[in-house]
């Protein structure tokens, strides 16, 4: 087939026809765009229809390295950024389609919106302004412009409330200021500050987060958000804000110091729960004490030391061990595992402990199913009243469970000078007869191992027939 020169002229005009009424040539600058250029955004615009807008943020780049020049790629690069919360690339993009293309009204007014979140109500008041110069009847800036005046009487207004520490306040006003500057990052530590007074820790934790992307020094807000975990005793997302706060700024002091100080409290805290299981008490104990002397005013940490030391007790501790227990019982009433240690702590002590422990095996039973130990507790807490309501052996000499055996004795000899009716005084001879036959009664009992354990088991050893 022979080809004539205006053939070949005919042919080539279609295919030039063709190839530029592509959606996506037009849209990225006619002539100036490249082949690859319009493959970029083409599929960038897919993705952004998905919602995958990390993807299409990144084709939109590609496009642009192509052809930095393509005001609209600039654009939706700015567009999408929005969508993703980051201000400053936003911006960026926004400025650069301004710059080359004048004109572009949406570029100025997506400006002045994100002027608006972040804070800048200056600027973003400056650019609605340009706006309306050229489109006086522009409903939507219009708006935009009666809010930045009115955010002017508000934001000041919070900060006074915040001075005055009426912090309920405060943050009210503030929630309606942060619905339009959704990005600053002053407002935000403000209204976290207020969430820290009223304890709720999560919305100010929130509130601190949503400042990361939009902040120049980021070291300061993870410190912050270490401390408020910490605070709550989180400490998991305590390490894991202050290690952020040191890949940032290795040499931070604060940051340092904090995660040495969490760092510890976790060793030990771990170190005592092992303890705790291997029952080495002693051990268990230093500890919890040496959590106390780290950190004695964050009460999360104080209860888990009091903890240990209810749970972990010698013989010797037993009474401070107690106090520990009502320490954490105090606030956490609900707290079974130290209600458990009190009410066994208070059945060995026994005295005017037992109706205490009988309590609180009352107490667990009711709140658990099936617990055993409860049960077990509570029945022989029941049979140590009874038995001590006839006699008690301990309370007769003035005596504790843990008394020694020359505590017993010595106790013995003393009432013995009193009670001895050889030796009583008074006129009540029947009564220094009972006296003295009870205590004798119990430096036979206490004074004899074998016998003390069968007593101290429920079982009066001189009952008669035993």
């Amino acid at each position: 087939m022979m080809w004539d020169s205006r053939s070949v002229v005919g042919y080539m005009t279609v295919y030039i026809v063709l190839w530029i009424s592509r959606e996506d040539i037009y849209t990225a600058g006619w002539f100036g765009s490249t082949v690859k250029e319009n493959v970029f955004v083409e599929k960038g615009q897919a993705l952004e229809a998905a919602g995958q807008l990390v993807d299409a943020l990144a084709h939109y780049k590609h496009a642009l390295e192509e052809n930095p020049s393509n005001y609209l790629v600039q654009f939706r690069c700015g567009m999408v950024c929005i969508e993703l919360g980051l201000s400053k690339q936003a911006m960026k993009f926004l400025d650069q389609a301004y710059e080359l293309q004048p004109d572009f009204t949406e570029a100025i007014v997506e400006r002045g919106s994100v002027h608006l979140k972040l804070g800048d109500l200056q600027s973003a008041k400056d650019d609605f302004n340009l706006v309306l110069r050229r489109e006086p009847s522009n409903r939507e800036v219009k708006l935009r412009i009666q809010q930045i005046n009115g955010l002017k009487q508000d934001i000041p207004f919070a900060k006074l409330l915040f001075k005055q520490k009426d912090y309920a306040g405060c943050r009210e006003a503030l929630d309606q200021a942060l619905a339009l500057c959704t990005w600053d990052v002053m407002l935000r530590e403000i209204r976290a500050e207020c969430y820290l007074t009223e304890g709720k820790y999560g919305k100010a934790i929130a509130d601190i987060r949503a400042t990361l992307r939009h902040r120049r020094l980021k070291a300061p807000a993870y410190l912050k958000l270490s401390i408020i975990s910490y605070d709550i005793g989180d400490t998991g997302n305590s390490l894991i804000n202050i290690r952020e706060c040191l890949k940032l700024d290795p040499d931070h002091k604060e940051c340092d110091s904090h995660y040495r100080k969490v760092k510890t409290l976790v060793r030990l805290m771990d170190a005592a729960e092992e303890n705790r299981n291997e029952m080495q008490n002693a051990r268990c104990m230093k500890k919890a004490h040496t959590m106390l002397q780290i950190e004695p005013d964050v009460q999360y940490y104080v209860r888990k030391a009091k903890a240990f030391l209810c749970h972990c007790h010698l013989p010797t501790s037993i009474m401070d061990a107690l106090t520990a227990c009502d320490f954490v019982l105090d606030e956490q009433p609900d707290n079974i595992q130290v209600r458990m240690a009190r009410a066994d702590i208070s059945m060995e002590i026994a005295n005017d402990k037992l109706h205490q422990a009988m309590a609180d095996y009352l107490y667990i039973k009711s709140r658990t199913e099936d617990n055993n130990h409860a049960g077990d507790g509570l029945k022989k807490t029941k049979e140590l009243v009874k038995l001590f309501d006839k006699r008690d052996y301990y309370r007769i000499l003035g005596l504790d469970r843990f008394a020694s055996y020359g505590d017993i004795m010595q106790a013995y000899k003393t009432f013995a000078m009193v009670w001895h009716p050889d030796k009583f005084k008074g006129d009540n001879k029947k009564k220094a007869e009972k006296m003295f036959l009870d205590i004798t009664a119990a430096r036979d009992v206490l004074s004899d191992q074998r016998k003390r354990d069968t007593y101290d088991r429920g079982v009066d050893p001189l009952t008669p027939g035993y």
